[in-house]
């Protein structure tokens, strides 16, 4: 005579194995997107820091040239800081930079001074706004920026 197995001896069969399998599977699936995810989105950060950073110390180049050109009573030489602005911006300010990652592509730093109407700056106008902006493209090759502004015055 037949005995019947209990539903504990019968053991696993292979529907529920590829179901399992199946489920699992969409698991790591999903992991592996989110990470994936997570390791672009570092990247772009840490790019972004270093072109916040190139900019930081591009305006703290600005502000002790600034000091190069004091003159008496708490004022400086407006013109020749412009001019010296105007010169950088044709060399390259790529050698003030001092910290952020290496390796930004087609990485260009820009220098604006305005007044504090918006137009651009002249020798006459205290004080300036100083726009320092930074471009470069990112590992898909989009373009990418960063900008920090500051009030430069006369004290």
């Amino acid at each position: 005579m037949k005995t019947l197995r209990s539903v504990s001896e019968r053991g696993i069969t292979l529907l529920e194995v590829m179901v399992a399998f199946s489920i699992f599977a969409i698991v790591i699936g999903v992991t592996a997107t989110s990470l994936a995810s997570f390791y672009v989105t570092m990247d772009m950060q840490h790019e972004r820091i270093g072109g916040v950073q190139s900019c930081r110390s591009v305006m703290s180049a600005v502000r002790e040239k600034r000091g190069q050109f004091l003159l008496a009573h708490d004022e400086f030489d407006r013109a020749g800081l412009l001019q010296w602005i105007q010169e950088k911006n044709e060399e390259g300010w790529l050698d003030f930079i001092h910290s952020g990652p290496a390796g930004l592509d087609d990485h260009q730093i820009v220098v604006d001074c305005f007044n504090m109407t918006g137009s651009p700056a002249s020798a006459e106008d205290s004080p300036l706004r100083v726009h320092v902006r930074a471009t470069w493209r990112d590992m898909k090759g989009r373009p990418m920026n960063a900008q920090i502004i500051s009030v430069i015055a006369d004290q």
